[in-house]
């Protein structure tokens, strides 16, 4: 198992880095709250064919998270071993976002679905986890058959329709995949003020959302008129498990306002 850098096509979560790791944690979660807490730190599993290995699989898990925390560290099967590191060290943000939230990465090789199947992360200030952000969710990923897991299905988005023309504050809304309990929606510049990267990034429980309303909004720059974007979606089930996404991103522009008189 190891942690590296990953970069990804559009609807990919984030770029990974791992940085070494200091403190210790003890198998004591002194300090952390219940996943249900405000703000909260997300947790999020995707398992792609590991390309590395004969067998097994590659886990990406990726984190969204407010401040304290500056820091995480991925544990497997939390409840079975007591926060046994899926990795040796601290993972610094990979993404800091303009609200104060961050992403981190961690993607492990080799991963075999029959040895461990529960994970969570746990934030850190300054390299110590007890004066952390609470623990994320725990994140489920079955023991079984690694074709199976792949099986992300495809999902349909519905407005803005592609290539369309859009406005600022756009309503975003996809076809409702069966078993999501919540979506990640992340929306990325062409060109133009910016060049390519994120502008917008929101996980919601409902297959519409409007731009700044509702969810959890971890990125929120201004769309801007005469600006080109991209957007994409994908859903995650009861055990936080990417299973459905949106293969080819749509596009939208937001036209120029009319000149005066």
């Amino acid at each position: 198992m190891k942690n590296r850098s990953l970069a990804g096509a559009a609807w990919l979560l984030a770029v990974a880095a791992l940085v070494s790791g200091c403190g210790d944690n003890e198998g004591n979660p002194v300090g952390y709250g219940p996943e249900a807490d405000e703000g909260a730190p997300i947790l999020i599993l995707a398992a792609f064919p590991d390309t590395t290995q004969a067998s097994g699989m590659r886990l990406n898990a990726t984190i969204f998270s407010p401040p304290p925390a500056n820091g995480f560290r991925l544990y497997l099967d939390p409840d079975e071993q007591g926060y046994r590191p899926a990795g040796g060290g601290l993972l610094s943000p990979v993404v800091p976002y303009g609200s104060g939230w961050s992403s981190y990465t961690a993607i492990v090789d080799g991963y075999d679905p029959a040895v461990a199947t529960h994970f969570v992360a746990r934030g850190a200030r300054d390299g110590v986890e007890s004066l952390a952000a609470p623990l994320t969710n725990t994140a489920f990923l079955p023991a079984t058959n690694a074709s199976w897991l792949l099986s992300l299905s495809p999902m349909t988005t519905l407005t803005p329709v592609d290539s369309s023309n859009s406005t600022t504050l756009p309503t975003f809304s996809w076809t409702p995949v069966p078993g999501a309990t919540r979506y990640l929606l992340q929306v990325f510049v062409i060109g133009g003020f910016t060049g390519f990267g994120q502008v917008y990034g929101a996980i919601t429980t409902s297959s519409s959302h409007t731009f700044g309303v509702g969810g959890t909004i971890f990125e929120q720059q201004p769309l801007r008129n005469g600006g080109f974007y991209i957007w994409s979606v994908q859903a995650i089930d009861g055990g936080g498990r990417v299973f459905a996404a949106t293969f080819q991103p749509s596009a939208f522009f937001i036209p120029q306002p009319p000149p005066p008189g």
